[in-house]
């Protein structure tokens, strides 16, 4: 089956052949994958939020598969519990797919911060009227905002990853961007915030 249209709905997985289909045909678009089950009462509402979110970006490839009927996809994929989300993003000037983030759980703020950084951002950035006021869009989004390199989940660097393990252990609630996603936009925020290194955290509108 090749992925060749716009869904409107998440497209539901139902063999090897399919989901490795589906992996080759979103390289050059987003792919958003919800590991879920059937006795698994959150991710019936997980599904229908996901939906949704398919008719707001309909440029990103949204799927299910069930862990319990495909467990060697699940497996090959290292999920081990349901709900699961896992985000994936062509990278690179090959394009490849990658393995960018994920959530374990029907988090929908979390889940929400992921799609605007990871497939919402980029387009903002020809909504402003300049770089400085893209970035002010981005520092003043939510009161705590992170610039990494990568994603929570999978930060690229280790003072990233300790920023984050930092915010979840005081339960703080923040949103990020993914300075790596945006060449332009890393050295802008550098020269904006006259700081030179990542991570940045700002909080209401200022650096800390």
């Amino acid at each position: 089956v090749t992925v060749s249209v716009l869904y409107w709905m998440s497209l539901v997985v139902e063999s090897a052949a399919q989901w490795a289909e589906l992996t080759r045909s979103s390289s050059k678009r987003g792919l958003v994958v919800h590991f879920e089950a059937d006795w698994c009462t959150p991710c019936v509402g997980l599904n229908a939020w996901l939906d949704a979110q398919a008719k707001v970006l309909p440029d990103v490839i949204f799927a299910r598969v069930d862990a319990g009927k495909h467990e060697a996809i699940a497996e090959a994929a290292d999920v081990s519990s349901v709900p699961h989300i896992v985000f994936y993003r062509p990278e690179g000037e090959e394009r490849h797919l990658e393995r960018v983030a994920e959530v374990s759980g029907a988090k929908m703020k979390v889940l929400a911060s992921n799609l605007a950084t990871l497939f919402g951002d980029r387009d903002q950035v020809g909504n402003h009227d300049n770089m400085e006021a893209f970035l002010r869009y981005q520092i003043n989004k939510d009161k705590v905002v992170l610039f990494l390199t990568g994603t929570p989940s999978r930060p690229r660097c280790g003072f990233a990853g300790r920023l984050v393990e930092i915010m979840d252990q005081y339960d703080v609630e923040y949103s990020y961007y993914d300075i790596m996603q945006d060449d332009e936009a890393c050295q802008a925020l550098k020269k904006f915030a006259d700081w030179p290194t990542y991570p940045q955290v700002y909080v209401k509108g200022e650096l800390i």
